[in-house]
């Protein structure tokens, strides 16, 4: 009996046995896949060294001492490279692909928004993820149906009879029961004090309420959660609630901008909370300049940083917005005996009967490391070769594929120029050179209609 006992239990465990086993090959081959090899981390550093190289050999200065068949020798094999460092990328994808399968929709979905570095799923996947799982929790917890409520909040709110209290937060928003607490109590909670208010009789409440599915009352939930916490908000800002009011007219068929009641509420709201400008003071132009200046020379610095230097410095010469900046086309760029930049794209200034930007930069030979005309010269000719064919955009991105830049990423780069300079970049924007260099022009004595022309 004992012996019969034991085989029944050995067969039985058999099956387990296998399954260990093949998810043990199939662990032991994955691993195998995660691992890299000695020859492959040979053919890495192979293509850096190779690529550092090439990056000697295209710089302007090397390329214009070699001849042109040198020049077409360098040219292929930098084609040469380009195939086998894409070549390598590949081989990197087919190793993620049999990973991808086995993990869960949210880690897919965040590794294939992640772009392939020196490791397989990117440096930054374990922080992603984690921001991942926080959306993904806090998404569960807005449909979170809430639990039933006690009798003494079933029964009917009897309104106060005495004068109601100096109302907190936003006394534009509906009023509020005594009933309803701070937090948000759910949204079949809030339902059902709102059917009390209305007069529905305690008996007939709860018939009520289940003509209301719960899928619904999980529908509603964050445009009712939104709403309470507006409730409970202060007042907003002239400028934010004049935002929305411009935005609901223009999809609404009455002009509800023109309501007399909306009218003055606004104008309650400037008397309130009238409009400020976001800082006091502004910061001084010299340390900025002096950091610019110890950005040479120039054939010694990466793309990156020229690219960061000539719009940093575009900012503080001509005192432009972004978007201004971000327009510039190589097709309008004149160089003679002087830089000559013609903007005729659409900007936020551009109307009937106003002039377009048109910035102007003559020879400035005493400060070599400040000249604008030659730092414009050396970058075109520095991303002459990484553009692509039908490429008119001045600004280019410094990585690959070196497409044309938005106004957001000229606006970063300027705030990494003033954080390097010791400007605090929490209290100024990059859009504060404006201000910062029409400030020292008028202290300098320009004229203000001068200023105001060059600045737009």
């Amino acid at each position: 009996m004992g012996k019969s006992a034991h085989k029944l239990r050995k067969r039985r465990s058999s099956p387990s046995v296998d399954r260990l086993a093949g998810i043990e090959e199939k662990l032991s081959r994955l691993l195998g896949v995660l691992t890299h090899t000695t020859g492959e981390n040979q053919v890495g550093i192979a293509l850096c060294a190779l690529g550092e190289a090439i990056s000697d050999l295209l710089k302007p200065t090397v390329q214009s001492s070699l001849g042109p068949e040198t020049r077409l020798a360098v040219t292929k094999v930098s084609e040469g490279a380009k195939i086998l460092a894409n070549l390598f990328y590949r081989l990197f994808l087919t190793k993620r692909a049999p990973i991808t399968p086995v993990i869960n929709l949210v880690a897919k979905n965040t590794a294939d928004t992640i772009p392939v570095d020196d490791f397989l799923f990117g440096t930054s996947f374990g922080e992603e993820m984690k921001k991942a799982n926080s959306i993904e929790k806090s998404s569960r917890d807005i449909v979170r149906v809430p639990l039933t409520v006690s009798r003494e909040v079933q029964q009917p709110i009897k309104q106060p009879t005495q004068s109601a209290p100096t109302r907190s937060g936003n006394v534009h928003a509906p009023r509020r029961s005594p009933g309803m607490e701070q937090d948000f109590p759910g949204s079949r909670e809030i339902i059902r004090q709102v059917f009390l208010i209305k007069g529905t009789p305690a008996s007939a409440l709860d018939a009520t309420l289940a003509s209301i599915t719960a899928s619904t009352v999980a529908q509603y939930t964050k445009p009712l959660r939104l709403w309470w916490y507006f409730s409970l908000s202060d007042i907003g800002w002239y400028t934010t609630l004049n935002t929305y009011r411009s935005a609901i007219s223009l999809l609404s068929s009455d002009e509800i901008g023109s309501h007399p009641l909306v009218k003055r509420f606004f104008r309650g709201v400037a008397a309130l909370k009238p409009q400020r400008p976001r800082y006091d003071f502004i910061w001084d132009p010299p340390p900025v300049i002096a950091h610019l200046v110890s950005l040479y020379p120039h054939e010694n610095l990466s793309l990156e940083l020229i690219s960061r230097k000539l719009v940093t410095l575009l900012a503080l010469t001509t005192a432009q917005r972004m978007q201004t900046l971000a327009a510039i086309q190589i097709s309008n760029v004149v160089i003679s005996d002087s830089l000559v930049t013609k903007i005729p794209a659409r900007l936020k200034t551009s109307g009937i009967g106003k002039s377009q930007p048109l910035l102007v930069f003559k020879p400035f030979l005493d400060r070599p490391e400040l000249w604008v005309f030659s730092l414009v010269k050396f970058y075109i000719e520095l991303t002459y070769e990484l553009r692509k064919k039908n490429c008119d955009a001045f600004f280019i991105s410094f990585r690959s594929p070196y497409n044309p830049v938005s106004s957001q990423t000229i606006g970063r780069w300027v705030k990494l120029e003033l954080d390097a300079a010791g400007i605090d970049i929490t209290i100024f924007p990059a859009h504060s050179t404006r201000h910062a260099s029409t400030s020292l022009a008028a202290n300098k004595g320009i004229n203000l209609d001068k200023i105001r022309r060059t600045a737009g």
